[in-house]
């Protein structure tokens, strides 16, 4: 979580944040929680914006 306060770039961002999301939901798995909605949708809308830069700084390189 600390990772992504600190994090300057959108891309960057997105993969710790990513990390984040899917170490709450193991945690809340675990301790039989049920995990908040937002750590449940984010991952897959991270992910799908991570791999939206990574195509966009191929095609402009």
């Amino acid at each position: 979580m600390l990772a992504t306060l600190c994090t300057r770039d959108m891309a960057a961002l997105r993969l710790p944040a990513t990390i984040s999301n899917l170490t709450f939901m193991a945690y809340a798995g675990l301790a039989d929680l049920h995990p908040a909605l937002p750590h449940a949708l984010l991952p897959p809308v991270n992910l799908c914006h991570l791999l939206q830069a990574q195509r966009r700084s191929l095609t402009s390189a």
